[in-house]
C-alpha cells in the first residue's frame, strides 16, 4: 500500500505539480479519516469496553483509528515529501538519483526487503503502537517504502516485475519463518 501510494504521489506530483497534488490527496485522505474519528473510534471503544478490554490504549493514543489508522501515515508522508519536493527540488532530485541507483538490478528487491527488515528489528526495540506520534518503527516500514515509491519512479516497478519470481519466494520463505516463529 505504502509502495504504491508513493508511486501515485509521483505521478500525480509528475501531472498537476507539488501543492496540487497534496490538495488533492487532502480531498481523498480527509473524509476517511474524519469518519474514522467520529465513527469508528467511538465504536472500537464502546466494543473494547464491553469486552472488558478497558481503554487504557485508546487514552495512551495507540489504535485511535482503528481500521483506518494508516490514512494518517499517509498523509504525513505525503505533506513531507510535497514539502521536499516543493522547497528543495535540487534534494529531491538527488534523492531520486540515488534511490534509481540503488534499485538497479535485484536492489529494487533488496531496498524493500531491507526496509521492511529494518522496521522489524526496530518493532522488537520500540513495539509498534499505530499512534502516529509514537511508532518510530512504523514510520521506518512505512514511510521508508512510501519514499522508494515515490523515488523510484517509473523505473522501480519494471525492476520489480523482473524479480516477481525472486520475490514470491522470498515470501514464501517469510511465511514459513513467520509461522515457525
Amino acid at each position: 500500500l505504502f509502495l504504491v501510494a508513493g508511486a501515485a504521489l509521483r505521478f500525480s506530483v509528475g501531472r498537476d505539480g507539488a501543492l496540487p497534488a497534496l490538495q488533492g490527496r487532502l480531498k481523498r485522505i480527509g473524509p476517511p479519516i474524519l469518519f474514522g474519528l467520529a465513527v469508528l473510534a467511538p465504536v472500537q471503544a464502546l466494543g473494547a469496553q464491553a469486552a472488558g478490554l478497558g481503554l487504557e490504549g485508546l487514552a495512551e493514543g495507540h489504535q485511535i483509528l482503528p481500521h483506518v489508522w494508516f490514512l494518517p501515515f499517509l498523509l504525513l508522508y505525503v505533506a513531507m515529501i510535497v514539502a521536499v519536493v516543493a522547497a528543495t527540488p535540487r534534494v529531491s532530485q538527488s534523492l531520486e538519483t540515488l534511490t534509481e541507483r540503488v534499485t538497479r538490478g535485484r536492489g529494487a528487491l533488496l531496498a524493500i526487503t531491507g526496509v521492511l527488515c529494518a522496521g522489524s528489528v526496530l518493532a522488537v526495540i520500540a513495539p509498534r503502537t499505530y499512534a502516529i506520534w509514537d511508532d518510530p518503527a512504523g514510520h521506518l516500514k512505512y514511510g521508508g517504502l512510501f519514499a522508494l515509491g515515490f523515488w523510484g519512479g517509473a523505473a522501480l516497478w519494471p525492476r520489480l516485475e523482473a524479480h516477481r519470481w525472486t520475490a514470491a519466494a522470498l515470501m514464501a520463505l517469510k511465511a514459513v519463518a513467520w509461522l515457525a516463529i
